[in-house]
Order: C-alpha cells, then structure tokens, then sequence
C-alpha cells in the first residue's frame, strides 16, 4: 500500500480490481513467506544464539493456511490476499 498510496478501500479494494482484471482464468501469484516458519538457525534478523535453537523448533506452531499470517516487511496486500 505504501507504493500505491491511499487507496479508497485499501488493501481489500486492490485484491478486488486485481481479479477483476486477471479474471477467473487467470493465475495471480503473491508473495506470502512465512519465514518465522524456518529454521531458527537461519535467521539472520535478528540472529538467535545457537542456545535457544531447539527450544524454538519444539515450540514452533506448524503452519496453517488459515490462521500463518505472511511475515511482518512483506506488506498488507500480500496478508488479504492470502484471507480471500
């Protein structure tokens, strides 16, 4: 949203006029990481010190398609696509 600026309906109004113009035989392809969901030995922001490792990979939530928001940077578009 910040590239496009204010947009009377928001994200919600860009996600609509994006399939209304690919249409349904169209494909519309967003980014959705969820890179909270990787390997905590990975993670370079921040790092997490090799102590805490496995603590976070056995707490970890396993992904789910409904409820894993896209990480925080990747933008409120990419989130309401992914709840339509």
């Amino acid at each position: 949203m910040k590239s496009l600026g204010y947009v009377i309906g928001g994200a919600e109004a860009v996600i609509n006029a994006i399939i209304d113009r690919v249409g349904e035989k169209g494909t519309i392809i967003m980014p959705t990481q969820t890179i909270e969901m990787s390997d905590p030995s990975t993670w370079l922001y921040p790092p997490v010190a090799p102590e805490f490792w496995d603590i976070i990979r056995k707490a970890l939530l396993p992904y789910n398609k409904d409820t894993t928001p896209v990480s925080k940077g990747i933008g409120v578009i990419p989130e309401t696509f992914r709840k339509f």
